[in-house]
């Protein structure tokens, strides 16, 4: 998935694209990189740069090898779920 963003206020877009096992190339502005395991769950490049957005994308050809899917699963698990907001939250109060 292709988040080509020059600005953002959150994305609903990588959490569903997660949800469907899909990998995402995104450019580091305003947060989005919190998302992001780079090389893991997907690719971070600068914003605002053609060049670096196309390169990211070849960084997928090369690297279409990469269990994306359990990358994924396991990123997700430990930032993005039920349990991981819960342990913050505690973290937090205490």
């Amino acid at each position: 998935v292709a988040l080509p963003y020059k600005s953002a206020t959150g994305s609903a877009i990588i959490p569903m694209a997660y949800s469907y096992g899909k990998p995402v190339l995104i450019t580091d502005v305003d947060g989005l990189s919190e998302t992001v395991d780079d090389c893991k769950t997907g690719k971070i490049v600068a914003p605002n740069d053609p060049k670096a957005f196309v390169e990211g994308i070849n960084w997928f050809y090369e690297n279409r090898n990469t269990d994306f899917q359990t990358n994924i699963n396991n990123f997700v698990k430990k930032n993005m779920s039920w349990h991981s907001l819960v342990k913050e939250i505690d973290l937090f109060c205490n």
